[in-house]
């Protein structure tokens, strides 16, 4: 009778074992790459949410400024009722948020164009800004030097979730004031109407800028803001595997507007 006996290797491992170690290997491998991957999707939803509260506070600060409300929202005609049904039907005027320096010289801040770097926020994709007025008349606004209505900015965007994406919608309520002259057309003077006790009726807030993330997990940080700027804005993302925070301020030029004190 002959017995068949397991080939062993210079090492004193057989094939079949060898084998097995190498699948238990690859097995664990793919483990930690997906706790990987999970980890970094967490971390990347973590930052979009936090992109998304200083969106909101990115448009607000902008549009407090009445130049910038103006030059923003220059496309108020003709000015026939747009409320928020008809955002949900993909109406409303086109918008894009634009800041204005002392100077005249205005920029994009924020767009729609995909072609744009500003239809990019952090970890969010613009996919579309529109006004929506609440014009009780379902007509133009009649002829009037000074008057006000309500109104909604829907920004449409993406954010990342998982290995994809997700469309999501924000609406930003303003009040704004305008006039209406003889050709019936329609500009919008301030977005920041009965907001007596706001900063933007003492202050001018230019030249925003954001920092990137100014330190790491378990590390001691200072950061100031460069020379000629104030500090306007904090954001964090906090991770629960080192209890910590990862901070990103904003600074701005901080200048007092005497005239609308």
């Amino acid at each position: 009778m002959k017995l068949s006996l397991p080939r062993f290797n210079q090492f004193g491992f057989s094939l079949v074992e060898i084998m097995v170690t190498l699948g238990l290997i690859g097995g664990i491998a793919v483990l930690i790459m997906n706790i990987s991957k999970q980890g970094s999707n967490i971390q990347t939803s973590t930052m979009a949410g936090n992109d998304e509260a200083e969106l909101a506070s990115v448009v607000r600060i902008i549009l407090g400024k009445d130049v910038n409300c103006s030059e923003s929202l220059k496309t108020l005609n003709p000015a026939f009722k747009k409320n928020v049904d008809e955002l949900e039907k993909g109406e409303g005027f086109s918008i894009e948020l634009f800041q204005v320096a002392q100077d005249g010289s205005k920029k994009i801040i924020l767009t729609s164009d995909e072609d744009s770097p500003q239809s990019k926020f952090g970890k969010l994709s613009i996919k579309s800004l529109k006004l929506a007025l609440d014009n009780g008349t379902g007509s133009n606004y009649a002829l009037n030097p000074s008057h006000s209505d309500t109104g909604t900015l829907r920004i449409t965007y993406e954010k990342p979730q998982g290995d994809g994406k997700v469309s999501k919608k924000m609406n930003i309520k303003l009040n704004i004031s305008m006039t209406t002259d003889a050709l019936n057309k329609t500009k919008a003077t301030s977005c920041s109407k009965d907001n007596s006790q706001s900063v933007f009726k003492t202050a001018q807030v230019e030249g925003l800028i954001t920092s990137g993330y100014v330190n790491n997990w378990d590390q001691e940080f200072e950061y100031k803001c460069p020379d000629q700027k104030a500090m306007c804005g904090e954001f964090s993302v906090h991770d629960n595997g080192t209890e910590d925070r990862r901070h990103r301020f904003k600074c701005c030029d901080l200048k007092i507007d005497n005239q609308n004190q």
